[in-house]
C-alpha cells in the first residue's frame, strides 16, 4: 500500500476542474474532507481484500480514505468514489453520505440504492463513465423527473435524505416514500452480493421500486393538472425501460425493470409492454 499526496492525484485535480465549472453544486464537504485525505494505491491482492473484488477504487468515509488501483494511474472509478467524499459529513456518531445515512452507534444505516445510483449519474454526466450500479442509476434518472435536478443535487451535496423524502412525500405518503427507500436499498443490497439472495427477491424489491415511481409521477401529472398527461406519461414509460436490462454477470439470471413496468402496465390496465428476452430489450410499449 502505497500513500500517494492528494496534490500529485490527477484525478483530483481533473475532479476540481470539472466540477467546479458548476455553480449550482456546493463543495464544501470536498474542500474540508480534502484538507484530512488519504489517499492510496493498492496492488490487487490488497484492493480486493477491501472491496471484495467489486471494484478498482473505494472511499472508506469512516476513516477518509480513497483506495486505488496500481494496474493504472487513471481509473476512471475515483470520480465516483471523489464524489462521495464530496457529499460526506459527519455529526457526532452519525454519516451523512450523500443519501446514504449512517447511525455507527446502532449499526444502521439507509439510502445506498438511492446515493449508489445518483452517484454513478454524476459520474455518467460529468465525466462521461459510469462503471457500475445500471439499474440504480436508471431509477435515479426517473426519480429526477418527479422531484427535479436541483432538488436532488443539493440534497446530496448538503447531504439530507430526509429532506428528498419531503420532497417526494408531495406526490405520496411519508410511509410509502420510506417503504421506496427500503425497497431501494433491498435490491442494491442483494445485488452487490453473490448468490446470498434470490432471483424472486431481487425482483421483487426492483418492482416495489418502479411501481413506487410510477404513480408517484402519475400523481404529480394529476395535481399539476397536465395538459398532456398521455404524452407525458407514455415517455417516461418509454425512458424507463430504455436499457433496462440488466447485465449477464449478475447472480440471478434474468432481472428486468422491463418486467417491472410490464406488470405496472397488466395491474393498471393504463398501458402494455412485450418483452423480447432473446434479444436483451423491450419493445411495444402502448398506452391503452
Amino acid at each position: 500500500m502505497k500513500k500517494i499526496k492528494t496534490e500529485n492525484v490527477k484525478e483530483i485535480n481533473e475532479f476540481i476542474d470539472t466540477v467546479s465549472k458548476d455553480k449550482t453544486i456546493d463543495l464544501s464537504n470536498f474542500y474540508k474532507n480534502l484538507e484530512t485525505l488519504n489517499f492510496y494505491r493498492l496492488s490487487s491482492d490488497e484492493l480486493n481484500e477491501i472491496t471484495g473484488g467489486s471494484g478498482d477504487a473505494a472511499y472508506e468515509y469512516r476513516r477518509n480514505e480513497i483506495y486505488a488501483s496500481q494496474k493504472s494511474y487513471k481509473v476512471r472509478s475515483i470520480y465516483h468514489e471523489l464524489f462521495h467524499m464530496a457529499s460526506t459529513k459527519k455529526e457526532k456518531n452519525i454519516i451523512y453520505n450523500g443519501y446514504l445515512i449512517e447511525d455507527i452507534d446502532n449499526n444502521m444505516y439507509r439510502g445506498r440504492g438511492i446515493n449508489e445510483g445518483y452517484t454513478e449519474l454524476l459520474c455518467e454526466r460529468y465525466f462521461d463513465t459510469a462503471t457500475n450500479y445500471d439499474f440504480e442509476r436508471i431509477l435515479v434518472k426517473q426519480l429526477e423527473q418527479i422531484v427535479g435536478n436541483d432538488i436532488l443535487k443539493n440534497n446530496y451535496f448538503n447531504p439530507n435524505l430526509d429532506a428528498l423524502i419531503n420532497e417526494l412525500s408531495k406526490y405520496s405518503s411519508i410511509e410509502e416514500t420510506e417503504k421506496f427507500i427500503s425497497s431501494f436499498d433491498t435490491y442494491n443490497y442483494y445485488m452487490s452480493l453473490s448468490n446470498e439472495g434470490t432471483k424472486e427477491t431481487v425482483q421483487e424489491a426492483l418492482d416495489n421500486c418502479c411501481s413506487y415511481i410510477f404513480y408517484t409521477y402519475l400523481n404529480k401529472l394529476k395535481i399539476n393538472e397536465s395538459n398532456d398527461i398521455d404524452e407525458l406519461l407514455l415517455n417516461f414509460i418509454n425512458e424507463f425501460t430504455f436499457q433496462a436490462i440488466s447485465k449477464d454477470d449478475n447472480n440471478y439470471g434474468w432481472i428486468s425493470i422491463g418486467d417491472s413496468i410490464k406488470k405496472i402496465g397488466e395491474s393498471s390496465g393504463m398501458f402494455n409492454v412485450t418483452l423480447d428476452e432473446e434479444q436483451n430489450n423491450e419493445k411495444t410499449i402502448n398506452r391503452n
